[in-house]
């Protein structure tokens, strides 16, 4: 009887967001690519907000590439968001063998204050 796994609680903001990424690797060079990261933004109250969603890619503590986009509305549907990481070139691909991941951090901003509500990483790796 009793929990025998780690359980852990995640406090959210009224609005906040769900990222799904995906990558396309060009053929023959597997090296280049580009990376798509989607944004459900959820507002079950129904407050009408205006919000800033930023999605960084970082390689080892150093940025590889970043983007923003503002996404606004009002009702308790979820509205929907991306932005795209074209031209990225010198990928390291993950492999049992050396497996390489980056951090794609995610931002949730106030449009109008700047003032960052949410904020979290994942890792992914290229393949």
């Amino acid at each position: 009887s009793g929990i025998h796994r780690d359980v852990y609680l995640m406090a959210v903001p009224k609005t906040y967001i769900r990222a799904y990424i995906t990558a396309n690797l060009k053929p023959l060079s597997y090296n280049s690519g580009s990376m798509q990261v989607d944004f459900l933004v959820a507002n079950p109250q129904g407050e009408k907000y205006s919000k800033t969603i930023k999605a960084t890619l970082i390689d080892r503590g150093q940025e590889v590439a970043s983007q923003q986009t503002n996404v606004a509305a009002t009702g308790t549907e979820e509205a929907q968001a991306s932005v795209t990481f074209e031209g990225l070139s010198n990928l390291q691909l993950w492999s049992a063998e050396t497996p390489t991941l980056y951090t794609v951090q995610v931002s949730l901003l106030d449009a109008e204050s700047g003032v960052e509500e949410e904020a979290f990483s994942t890792k992914y790796g290229f393949r």
